[in-house]
């Protein structure tokens, strides 16, 4: 079951505040998680205008990797609702730069023409570079940044650099982001219903296997996984019974970065736990 880019600050559900006996497991589990170095947490409700009150090294500018994908195409969103783009505009799958990594562009006809739309959608549901890499050839790092900037991001976090695959290799942690930014990232996404797309894309996330992986189906995840050498990223909303959450989870100095995904899995189960044994309803 898939919940279709729900109206961020609308719902109760959205509105729901953890409870002191929840912060306090949940300053554990973040404390814990964040002890080996090179990590950064925040666990915060989604209601916005809220101070995160679980953050753990999270204004440590770290290798932001694939989750800088969320600011460009959240950018694109809402230059598109204000009239400033046609995200239906066509482009031919000739126009991507293929990647010796997997993608689903690359499995796709050359002459085949998608919508700068499915575009967006790809670079965030699969992760997929060569188009995350057109959009950034297409309309560069301002438009990102400047969103960044609107809803009250650090310098920490910004997008530097594009996602072709040499840029990937040589300037892949020049794109950088801050655990604390992801909360505003993430509340901004789930406010405005500009990014109703986003939402849904995120929602359907095909790399699991960090923070959902230990969900059952009443669990859903909205998340964006970011990956290099040693970096295992992962942030996203938490919907459960009880309400909603944002977790974010920043690793740069990953010897075995399965071990970490595993970690990162137990720790966001734990953290669905405290939530679910006592929330206060807002």
């Amino acid at each position: 079951m898939i919940r279709l880019a729900p109206p961020g600050g609308v719902h109760p559900l959205f509105r729901a505040q953890p409870s002191a006996a929840t912060v306090r497991e949940w300053q554990r589990i973040a404390g814990g998680f964040a002890a080996l170095a090179g990590r950064s947490v925040a666990l915060a409700p989604l209601v916005p205008d809220t101070e995160p009150p679980v953050l753990v090294l999270a204004e440590v500018p770290r290798p932001g990797a694939s989750l800088l994908k969320l600011p460009l195409v959240a950018s694109l969103y809402v230059a598109a609702a204000e009239g400033r783009l046609d995200l239906g505009e066509p482009v031919a799958v000739d126009e991507l730069r293929p990647s010796r990594w997997s993608s689903v562009s690359d499995a796709l006809s050359r002459d085949m023409v998608l919508p700068l739309h499915a575009l967006c959608s790809l670079a965030i549901a699969v992760s997929d570079n060569p188009s995350a890499d057109f959009l950034y050839r297409r309309f560069g790092p301002e438009p990102a940044n400047a969103w960044l900037c609107a809803i009250g991001c650090s310098p920490a976090t910004a997008l530097r650099t594009g996602f072709s695959d040499s840029e990937i290799e040589q300037r892949g942690r020049d794109n950088t982001i801050a655990a604390r930014d992801c909360v505003m990232m993430l509340r901004a996404i789930f406010a405005d219903d500009s990014c109703a797309r986003l939402r849904l894309a995120m929602y359907n996330n095909i790399r699991n296997q960090r923070i959902p992986r230990l969900f059952d189906e009443t669990v859903l995840v909205a998340h964006k996984t970011g990956s290099l050498t040693g970096v295992v990223n992962d942030v996203g909303v938490i919907d459960t019974r009880s309400g909603s959450f944002i977790v974010a989870f920043l690793c740069e100095a990953e010897a075995d970065p399965l071990s970490t995904e595993a970690e990162v899995g137990r720790a966001a189960l734990a953290c669905v736990e405290a939530f679910e044994d006592a929330f206060e309803p807002q």
